[in-house]
């Protein structure tokens, strides 16, 4: 019986820790992430309406690189 509370204890320790680990490593973002977000806002501010085909169209093209940033 106390063989089965240890591992039981174990296990939650275990969970947590592994737990802990993931959301730190999913805290950072890629560039690839980073890239979308600003592909993302940009085809926000053209206000594409309804038209989210087109829209999800020119997000694609600019994270390509078909849209490069005005200066």
């Amino acid at each position: 019986m106390k063989i089965l509370a240890y591992l039981i204890v174990l296990a939650v320790a275990t969970s947590i820790g592994v737990a802990s680990i993931a959301t730190e490593a999913s805290a950072a973002p890629s560039a690839k992430a980073l890239k979308r977000a600003e592909c993302e806002r940009r085809a926000k501010e053209m206000k594409f309406g309804i038209h989210f085909i087109k829209r999800n169209r020119w997000t694609s093209e600019c994270i390509a690189g078909k849209h490069p940033v005005q200066t």
